[in-house]
């Protein structure tokens, strides 16, 4: 990214879901098997786009983030919040006009007197 820009490159679109609430099946603890538990997820990703028209054909839809995010909490058990991140930040590059994505995911119940726990992974081509 540009860092004349405050690390932000003018050429990009940086489409985001911010604190999607997802139940997910995700621990490695006996207490968090064969149930779900709240996970807060946020995607941000960059994309190189050549908008010339009103169409969302022309963007990247973040609804798909946000079913990217919902598929991944509800098909299998992830031990770790880092294996799941890493499964969404694979979904969302699928599409090759993202240049860029960072993917942070929040336990909160992980700990007690916490907000929230978790992890953030950013990739980038």
């Amino acid at each position: 990214m540009n860092e004349a820009f405050g690390g932000r490159d003018p050429a990009l679109t940086e489409i985001f879901v911010d604190r999607l609430r997802v139940r997910a099946q995700l621990g490695v603890y006996a207490h968090e098997k064969g149930r779900t538990q709240p996970l807060v997820v946020s995607v941000r990703a960059w994309a190189k786009l050549d908008v010339t028209s009103d169409d969302l054909s022309e963007t990247v839809d973040y609804n798909a983030f946000a079913k990217a995010a919902q598929s991944l909490a509800h098909t299998c058990h992830h031990q770790l919040v880092e294996t799941y991140i890493d499964a969404l930040a694979d979904a969302v590059m699928q599409d090759e006009r993202i240049l860029a994505v960072e993917v942070r995911a929040e336990k909160s119940e992980a700990i007690m007197d916490a907000d929230g726990a978790g992890a953030v992974v950013f990739r980038r081509r």
